[in-house]
């Protein structure tokens, strides 16, 4: 996943992404079968990356599977306040 992120706050801000395959439901949606990567945004823009392979080997007792992604998302957590960012171009890639 190659990803552009502006934060237009002063302040580092932490930033998740997390990519699942369709069998991640079937694998009890746990943490571990997944994966799950932390970002610090700092002001303006980020260029943020998860390599694919680092995507397929993610889950703890399989390999993902790369032709059934279902899920992608970037989220921040427990923020005291709105904050604005901007995603640009957000693709996977080899």
């Amino acid at each position: 996943m190659n990803s552009s992120v502006y934060n237009s706050a002063n302040v580092e801000l932490s930033l998740h992404g997390r990519i699942h395959d369709l069998l991640h439901r079937q694998h009890g949606q746990v943490f571990k079968d997944r994966i799950h990567q932390r970002f610090t945004l700092h002001s303006g823009w980020n260029d943020l990356r998860i390599s694919l392979d680092a995507v397929r080997t993610a889950p703890a007792a399989r390999e993902m599977d790369m032709h059934e992604i279902e899920g992608f998302g970037i989220f921040v957590i427990r923020q005291a306040r709105p904050l604005v960012i901007y995603l640009d171009n957000v693709h996977l890639s080899k």
